[in-house]
């Protein structure tokens, strides 16, 4: 999925939340995140949940799950560049399904030159679906290499 987006100061919020993962998004993305996120607008909703290939939770005393948030990786492009990313999103819905926030191991704002305003494009792909099925996670990657699975979004 393709989508534009205009880069916006949020609530600063931000570096609390990665401070507070800090530990944990080391672990799972493989580099210590920047203290700080990326805002954009974008100009369609974003299902994170479906795009997602990782995911910050925790169990609750009665043993279930409880997602915090969601996490996906996502190509961000500017007119200075482009940095590999990660889109996240908290299942609390600070904010509506059309603001992504990104975050990296460098600060994006800096590094892209970016301020408040500025358009960007926000690249993400679909995470695979675990099935019990044997052999359809390599139909799932031929269906999306031969564009086969293309949704109203890719473009």
């Amino acid at each position: 999925m393709r989508v534009k987006g205009t880069v916006f100061s949020g609530f600063e919020r931000g570096k609390d939340l990665i401070l507070k993962w800090s530990s944990r998004l080391t672990g799972m993305l493989g580099f210590k995140p920047f203290a700080g996120t990326l805002n954009v607008r974008t100009t369609e909703e974003v299902d994170m949940e479906i795009r997602a290939e990782k995911k910050i939770e925790h169990l609750l005393i009665n043993g279930k799950p409880k997602v915090e948030a969601y996490l996906a990786p996502a190509t961000l492009t500017s007119l200075a560049g482009s940095e590999q990313c990660w889109a996240m999103r908290q299942t609390e819905d600070v904010y509506p399904k059309n603001v992504v926030e990104l975050l990296s191991s460098v600060n994006l704002r800096e590094k892209l030159k970016l301020k408040d305003g500025d358009e960007v494009g926000i690249e993400l792909t679909d995470a695979f679906r675990k099935t019990k099925v044997p052999g359809f996670g390599i139909f799932q990657k031929i269906m999306m290499k031969t564009g086969k699975n293309d949704d109203k979004n890719n473009g």
